[in-house]
């Protein structure tokens, strides 16, 4: 009866009990979420899409390699931290991704507005195909780039939930997503994961976030 079902959610996550109890449409992930103690569909996903807002400079996160993302977001004067585009590509190089994505919807829809973006210090490393860095191909698309301060995983997981975990102003969460940003909504749920590990006995994971489709969007 009622104590059964009750029993059920002892550890389970909200995703979990969505799907199984609620019959709710959700997703079931076989890794361990990254974010799953901090992050909060219903409180860090906006019920309307966010527009950028004027005289803010855009904050861009950009992860390199063969599969670039960039996260754009702006900092509101009360200290929120609003994503409000995402820009993901797959099989293309940091110059076409430049050029084609990001540079074009810079032009398109942010024609006015300052930015800077921030990329891994490890693009500051010559590729040996054409001996340009990464963000030597930025500054030659005219992109204002520069390197993060560190590229520690440690510190950008604890930044993330620095975001995750605190309100501003009158009881707002800190990080707010614009509900168009699908892959970096799916990533905090549960694509941005750590790997289950094949080991017999007990439940164990990997120690450091899967490399997968969703793992860029979440560097950036």
């Amino acid at each position: 009866g009622y104590s059964a079902w009750y029993d059920q959610l002892g550890g389970k996550t909200l995703n979990w009990i969505r799907s199984r109890i609620c019959n709710r449409f959700a997703t079931v992930q076989t890794g361990k979420p990254v974010f799953i103690d901090h992050f909060s569909r219903d409180m860090h996903v906006a019920k309307d899409r966010l527009g950028p807002i004027k005289g803010l400079p855009l904050v861009i996160g950009l992860d390199f390699g063969l599969t670039p993302a960039a996260i754009i977001g702006q900092i509101t004067a009360f200290g929120q931290l609003r994503i409000i585009d995402e820009v993901i590509a797959t099989g293309m190089g940091i110059k076409r991704f430049a050029d084609e994505q990001l540079g074009a919807l810079l032009v398109s829809k942010y024609a006015g507005f300052d930015y800077v973006i921030y990329g891994d210090p490890a693009g500051v490393g010559r590729a040996q195909t054409d001996e340009q860095t990464c963000f030597e191909v930025l500054h030659t698309a005219g992109m204002n780039a520069q390197p993060a301060h560190t590229n520690n995983l440690l510190a950008r997981l604890e930044s993330v939930r620095w975001w995750l975990s605190r309100l501003v102003g009158r009881g707002q969460p800190a990080l707010l997503i614009s509900p168009h940003c699908k892959v970096i909504i799916k990533a905090f749920e549960t694509g941005y994961q750590y790997k289950q590990l094949n080991v017999s006995g007990s439940t164990k994971f990997g120690v450091e976030p899967d490399k997968n489709a969703y793992s860029h969007p979440s560097d950036a």
